[in-house]
C-alpha cells in the first residue's frame, strides 16, 4: 500500500552519536538539533522523500530524558539507548514506479564512485555484510528469567510464566480501578539463543510477516530486526501525522471467519475505548508543539489487515508551531502513547514496576529526517533485538478494566507466533 511505497538503504554515516544510557533532564537530541541546522538543504520534490540525512533508533528508555522514571530492576541486551548518524548517500526503491535510485550529497561524500563500485561488487568495506550469530560473544541472560513453553513446542526463557503474566494484568486492572490510570500496555520478553544473523532473520520476516515499517539496523555487535505495522510520527512541510494502533485480532484462514474477526474488532467496546483513549493522549501530546486548533482526527478506529493479524488504527494530525521542529515534537511525544498507556507517565511507572526488564529498542522508534526537515518514524513493535548470542522478542498488549488476563496472555502469544515463524 501507500505506506510501504519506498524502501531505503544507507550505511557509512559521516557523523554519529551513540548514547549507551540516557539520564533524566538531559537533551538526547542536542547533537541532532545542531546537525539539522548545519546540514539543512532543500529537497527535490520529484525524488523519494528521504534523500539522505539523519537516521537512527531511539530505545524506549530514551523517554527517561523527559520524565522522572524508575530504572528497571535487571539489565537487558547491550544495545545503545540511541544511535543516530548523518548518512550522505541513500538508495531508494520506489515499489510503485518500480525503479531504484542512488541519491548522494556530494559535499559530504567524497567517494561517489567508490560507493557505486562496492554496490556493484556486493562487498562492503568490512568484508561480509553485517553481524554473525554470536555478535560479541556469550552473554548471560538475567537470572530472573524462567523457562516458558510456547505453543509451537518451543521452550524459551521469559520474564513471566503464564500465571505471573496474568497476575501482572490483574495488578494493572487494580491500578485502573484505584483511579491511577485508564489503561497500560503490558509486555513480556522471550529470550532465545541466536541461531541466525539479523540479516537472515530480516529476510525471512519480510517473506513471512511483511509490514509497511519493516526494518533492519545493525551496529557494532548488535542488530534490530523489525516487522512493525505502526507509524509513530511523520512530518511533511510542518504537517504532523501519527497513526496509533490499538486493538488486535488474529487472522483466520477461512474468509467468512476472517470477516467475523474483522467485524468483532470493529465493534468491540473494549478495543474502541482503548484506541480512543490513545487518540486523546496523542491529541494532547501533539498540541504541546502544534498550532492551537490545528490538531484533528481524520480517521478513527479503522480496521487494517496484515499477514497474521488485523489492527484497529486511527490517525491524528496537526501543524507544527512556527519555531518548533521535529526534535521538539519527539520530546513532547516520546515514547508513543499506544505502547505506554494513559495517562502516560503513571502508565510508564507501572510498566517498569511490573516488567522489571528494560524494553530496549522494543517500543522505541526508528526514524529518518531528510535534509529539508521532513521526517518519518515507526514504533518498534514486532521487533527482535540481537546481541551477545541472544535474541529478545518482546510482545505486549493494552490492558483496560475490561481485560481478561487469560485473553491478554493469549494475545501476546498470537503476536509472537508470526515472529517466531521466522525462526523456522
Amino acid at each position: 500500500g501507500v505506506l510501504s511505497r519506498y524502501s531505503y538503504l544507507m550505511a557509512e554515516p559521516v557523523e554519529t552519536v551513540t548514547l549507551e544510557a540516557v539520564e533524566q533532564g538531559s537533551d538526547p537530541f542536542e547533537t541532532l538539533r545542531r546537525w539539522s541546522r548545519e546540514f539543512a538543504m532543500e529537497s527535490d520534490p520529484a525524488l523519494p522523500p528521504f534523500q539522505g540525512g539523519i537516521a537512527g533508533h531511539l530505545s524506549y528508555e530514551v523517554g527517561r530524558a523527559f520524565e522522572k522514571l524508575s530504572r528497571a530492576e535487571f539489565e537487558g541486551l547491550p544495545i545503545p539507548a540511541m544511535q543516530v548518524g548523518v548518512y550522505p548517500w541513500v538508495i531508494a526503491w520506489d515499489h510503485v514506479a518500480e525503479n531504484c535510485r542512488l541519491m548522494v550529497r556530494e559535499d559530504l561524500c567524497g567517494d561517489v564512485e567508490g560507493v557505486l563500485e562496492r554496490l556493484k561488487s556486493g562487498r562492503t568495506r568490512s568484508g561480509e555484510l553485517g553481524l554473525g550469530v554470536e555478535g560479541t560473544g556469550g552473554l548471560h541472560p538475567p537470572l530472573a528469567l524462567k523457562r516458558v513453553r510456547l505453543r509451537e513446542g518451543l521452550s524459551v526463557l521469559g520474564n513471566f510464566d503464564q500465571a505471573e503474566y496474568e497476575e501482572a494484568v490483574g495488578k494493572v486492572i487494580e491500578y485502573i480501578r484505584a483511579g491511577d490510570i485508564f489503561q497500560a500496555n503490558l509486555s513480556q520478553q522471550f529470550w532465545l539463543k541466536a541461531e541466525r544473523s539479523p540479516l537472515e532473520l530480516y529476510e525471512t520476516l519480510r517473506r513471512t510477516n511483511p509490514a509497511p515499517f519493516a526494518a533492519l539496523v545493525q551496529g557494532d555487535g548488535w542488530g534490530i530486526v523489525s516487522s512493525s505495522p505502526e507509524r509513530f510520527l511523520q512530518v511533511t512541510n510542518g504537517q504532523v501525522t501519527t497513526r496509533p494502533i490499538k486493538g488486535t485480532r488474529r487472522r483466520l484462514h477461512r474468509p467468512e471467519a476472517d470477516l467475523y474477526q474483522r467485524e468483532d474488532l470493529a465493534t468491540s467496546v473494549k478495543d474502541r475505548a482503548e484506541n480512543i483513549m490513545i487518540v486523546d493522549l496523542m491529541r494532547n501530546d501533539l498540541s504541546r508543539v502544534c498550532q492551537p486548533g490545528s490538531v484533528q482526527v481524520p480517521k478513527l478506529c479503522i480496521v487494517e489487515e496484515y499477514e497474521t493479524v488485523q489492527h484497529l488504527v486511527s490517525e491524528v494530525t496537526g501543524t507544527l508551531e512556527p519555531g518548533r521542529d521535529v526534535w521538539d515534537l519527539l520530546a513532547a511525544t516520546f515514547p508513543g502513547g499506544s505502547i505506554t498507556g494513559a495517562p502516560k507517565i503513571r502508565a510508564m511507572e507501572i510498566i517498569s514496576e511490573l516488567e522489571r526488564l528494560p524494553r530496549g529498542p522494543y517500543c522505541g522508534s526508528l526514524f529518518w529526517r531528510s535534509w529539508n526537515g521532513d521526517f518519518d518514524s515507526s514504533i518498534l513493535i514486532r521487533t527482535i533485538s540481537q546481541a551477545g548470542g541472544w535474541l529478545t522478542l518482546p510482545v505486549g498488549g493494552g490492558v483496560t478494566c475490561r481485560s481478561n488476563p487469560a485473553d491478554e496472555y493469549r494475545e501476546t502469544l498470537d503476536k509472537a507466533a508470526g515472529m517466531l515463524r521466522a525462526f523456522g
